[in-house]
């Protein structure tokens, strides 16, 4: 009951993803899961959304979360005859060990990442290993200044800081705490807990670019926006 979502749900995520692969057909999908609770739950949203589009993947693997199995799962993809895609679900460190090391052994497959892995370090760390890669996006582009809330966000990080630094992941938490004030502010002067939920389910649609926010009727799934981006030769975040 208190807890209210803003950002599309993993499934949704993986979900956008397949959509875009079966566009270019990309039909021979291998899916790579880390090996933890984050990867499970990966795992059973990527089984779900696959059911979905009546895809079965050509391989399923498990990845460390540290990736010491990395050069196993790459031997392993480049034994498959006929894969043109791989959707991975891992955090950070694991993405950063196993693309490398699939181009590196001469794979040049498209991977799909979560949006979690759509942030500078990951794309620095990449290093020319970037071509290929595909991340999916919960807000629209930090960079879209043309759309109301990104223009709001920028003018902020820009004045607070001096600099035009901006991240998917600012601007994500940029909505939540936009969200959390109209909840706050509908919820009048003697907020309380059960005051706030009431406020937040009767506040009505939000907008915030593609992104549409309404918790009335006891709807707590927030926004189901999801875009894709690449990152291009001088590490910029494109859509």
């Amino acid at each position: 009951r208190y807890a209210f979502n803003v950002r599309a749900t993993t499934l949704a995520e993986i979900s956008r993803m397949i959509t875009q692969m079966t566009t270019v057909g990309q039909t021979s999908v291998a899916l790579i899961t880390q090996n933890d609770p984050f990867g499970k739950s990966g795992l059973a949203a990527a089984q779900t959304a696959l059911a979905a589009a009546k895809l079965n993947p050509v391989a399923q693997l498990t990845i460390e979360r540290d990736a010491s199995n990395a050069a196993e799962v790459v031997d392993a993809l480049k034994k498959l005859p006929s894969l043109n895609g791989v959707i991975l679900v891992a955090a950070p460190p694991a993405t950063v060990k196993i693309i490398p090391a699939a181009r590196q052994a001469g794979l040049a497959v498209q991977f799909y990442n979560l949006a979690a892995q759509a942030n500078r370090k990951v794309a620095t760390d990449l290093g020319p290993h970037t071509a290929g890669v595909v991340f999916t996006t919960l807000v629209p582009s930090p960079w879209k200044e043309g759309l109301p809330v990104v223009k709001e966000y920028q003018q902020i990080v820009e004045g607070a800081t001096g600099k035009r630094e901006f991240s998917y992941l600012g601007l994500e938490v940029f909505i939540n705490a936009k969200v959390l004030v109209e909840g706050l502010r509908k919820a009048g002067r003697n907020v309380q807990r059960d005051s706030l939920v009431t406020a937040l389910e009767s506040m009505g649609a939000r907008q915030f670019g593609p992104l549409n926010i309404d918790y009335s009727g006891g709807d707590r799934k927030g926004a189901a926006y999801v875009g894709l981006t690449i990152i291009d030769r001088a590490g910029r975040f494109v859509e």
